[in-house]
């Protein structure tokens, strides 16, 4: 995964040239993190059975609660009181995982208004604490919508998992672009940080390939088990994913009229690599 991952910190991380700070925490974290992951999931098959803990999951047994890991935790060592420490440990991972994607989310709308994609309202910045306030009220009213559809509604669990894949989309078109850009912009890519080969071969295409792999493989795989995602035909599963791409055209195709009429060519953002 770390070519997916790759992409996604391409945005994130400062300094987009600094290779082995990329490298290192792509795969420090993914690799040790993984490798955690792994361990848990051994010992916790290992100790109750893939048979049990499906069962349980399908609602077989008649638990008092949620089948998850606190509870199995605390039947096998018969504590309760690491089962409230599990508890608590998840309790308190959430906050810093809610901060994380606040983040992401309030930089949206602020990068679509800097391209000419969005009403110029929502780059206003805070003079004393240099925030895009507009931004971020727009995601706390969004978001407050969003928390009583998922409080209050049973559809919101299968809704999310579909629209899960629309985030593939535009991996999958970044990935492709890193396979296509060395012959489509041979003056950006020729001399930058992209342009980068180990033992000869170039590494941005493989990226890309990688990449854009990876997103298949999920595609496939979540139609092969769309029923066991709660969806019930294809349809409602791929319609979403087509549906951004459709609409994303649309609208970017509106939006660079719009601003063709005032003068302002958005074809030039593209023309370059921002600065490093």
């Amino acid at each position: 995964m770390w070519v997916w991952w790759g992409v996604y910190l391409a945005a994130e991380m400062k300094g987009g040239g600094r290779r082995n700070r990329q490298l290192t925490a792509i795969f420090g974290a993914g690799f040790g993190q993984g490798l955690l992951v792994l361990i848990g999931a051994i010992i916790f098959f290992k100790t109750i059975g893939y048979d049990f803990f499906a069962a349980a999951n399908a609602g077989t047994y008649g638990v008092p609660v949620e089948p998850f890991f606190g509870f199995f935790a605390a039947i096998g060592v018969h504590s309760n009181l690491l089962a409230i420490l599990i508890s608590f440990a998840v309790i308190f991972a959430f906050p810093p995982a809610v901060y994380i994607n606040l983040a992401m989310c309030q930089r949206a709308p602020f990068a679509w208004a800097w391209d000419g994609l969005a009403p110029q309202w929502l780059t206003r910045v805070s003079d004393r604490y240099h925030t895009p306030v507009a931004s971020i009220l727009l995601t706390f009213v969004i978001c407050i919508a969003t928390a009583a559809w998922a409080a209050f509604s049973t559809s919101f669990a299968t809704i999310f998992t579909i629209f899960t894949l629309v985030g593939f989309v535009t991996i999958s078109i970044t990935g492709l672009a890193a396979i296509v850009m060395a012959r489509r912009r041979p003056e950006l890519y020729r001399g930058s940080a992209a342009d980068w080969k180990v033992l000869g071969i170039p590494v941005l295409p493989v990226a890309g390939v990688g990449t854009v792999a990876f997103s298949v493989f999920m595609f496939v795989e979540a139609i092969r088990f769309h029923k066991a995602l709660g969806v019930n035909t294809l349809v409602e599963l791929l319609a979403p994913p087509i549906g951004v791409v459709v609409v994303g055209i649309v609208y970017y195709l509106g939006a660079r009229a719009f601003q063709q009429s005032r003068g302002i060519d958005l074809d030039l953002a593209y023309k370059t690599i921002p600065p490093d």
